[in-house]
């Protein structure tokens, strides 16, 4: 997932805002099974993880033949002026959104209480 924010631009001269982009990817390097030979191998796991485990995880399910021994985790910003985004950018339709569906919820359901009778 990547990280959207504005922040005013550094540039002297320029009151415009920037926005800015943050990618988190792992480059999981380690040995692959190729016709029954171990070579080294590197793969790129895209996205945010929780921990380096979770990354390791990930590389073995995508590529079952592949041994994971080292993992580094890359951040990378990426900054655009708003005027290019809105030029460059393909925006797809409107759809309508509910924040209430995207919070975090209690999924356990409230005990009735009762009255005594």
């Amino acid at each position: 997932m990547m990280k959207m924010s504005l922040k005013k631009s550094s540039m002297k001269g320029c009151d415009m805002t920037d926005i800015v982009r943050t990618r988190v990817y792992a480059v999981v390097r380690g040995m692959e099974l190729v016709d029954g030979d171990f070579m080294n191998a590197e793969h790129v796991i895209d996205g945010r993880a929780t921990s380096v485990e979770r990354y390791v995880r990930k590389a073995k399910r995508l590529y079952p033949r592949f041994l994971p021994r080292e993992v580094r985790v890359m951040s990378q910003k990426v900054r655009m002026s708003e005027s290019e985004f809105f030029a460059q950018g393909h925006f797809d339709k409107p759809v309508e959104w509910n924040p209430d569906e995207h919070t975090k919820k209690n999924d356990t359901p409230e005990l009735e209480k009762s009255d005594g009778e």
